[in-house]
């Protein structure tokens, strides 16, 4: 048996590969994309390849490298061991942009019956901000930053809200001085204004993760 993925051979160069696909093992199972999300930031930075070399993206992205981290799809073929998968279920998982996938059972969620394919596709983008969320450590009243309106700003704003009373963020806008951020509290009836970002990184993150800002 035969898929397709999607593969960037090199910055700026995409192709569709054909490959064959081998039988899942028993504690595997054979799945059959139904649709995946494209996560813009990530993949158009592989796809550009503009990251300096020795950087953490240089040793996250490596040619011929395949994208995609948001999949769902159906099972095709199940293993003798795995578990209660079964052909025919609608499943998540973080399987590339590719036709087919054989996963571990336990790299694979169950969608639950009635929910939309097209809302479970951001299930990977959704662990990452809840997963923000949850190491802020933030408690009722405390007020929180998003910094960004991305979907990862849209999805983390959405999770804080149900985690904090006071919510924040922050959106990029053009001047000519340059990147600054405008400010809002997240009310209809609020201003904004526009303020620079610090460079002081986040201790927290020790340097791995967004800018802490004043």
């Amino acid at each position: 048996m035969k898929r397709r993925k999607v593969v960037f051979g090199s910055p700026l160069d995409v192709v569709i590969q054909e490959e064959e696909i081998r039988q899942p093992s028993s504690n595997e199972v054979l799945v059959k994309t139904v649709v995946t999300l494209v996560s813009s930031g990530t993949e158009m930075t592989a796809f550009r390849g503009n990251f300096p070399p020795g950087s953490a993206w240089a040793g996250y992205v490596r040619y011929p490298f395949t994208p995609g981290y948001s999949n769902v799809a159906k099972v095709v073929k199940v293993g003798k061991r795995a578990g209660s998968l079964a052909p025919g279920d609608l499943v998540f998982s973080w399987a590339p942009h590719c036709s087919h996938a054989v996963l571990s059972k336990d790299a694979v969620t169950k969608i639950p019956a009635g929910m939309n394919v097209r809302d479970a596709v951001f299930g990977t983008l959704g662990q990452i901000a809840l997963n923000g969320i949850r190491l802020a450590e933030i408690a009722l009243g405390d007020c929180v930053i998003v910094a960004g309106l991305g979907p990862l700003g849209q999805l983390a704003l959405q999770c804080a809200r149900g985690s904090a009373g006071h919510i924040r963020w922050w959106q990029s806008i053009s001047s000519p001085e340059g990147s600054k951020w405008r400010w809002d509290t997240g009310q209809t009836t609020s201003s904004t204004r526009a303020v620079r970002m610090s460079p002081r990184p986040s201790r927290r993150s020790q340097g791995r993760g967004w800018p802490m800002w004043s």
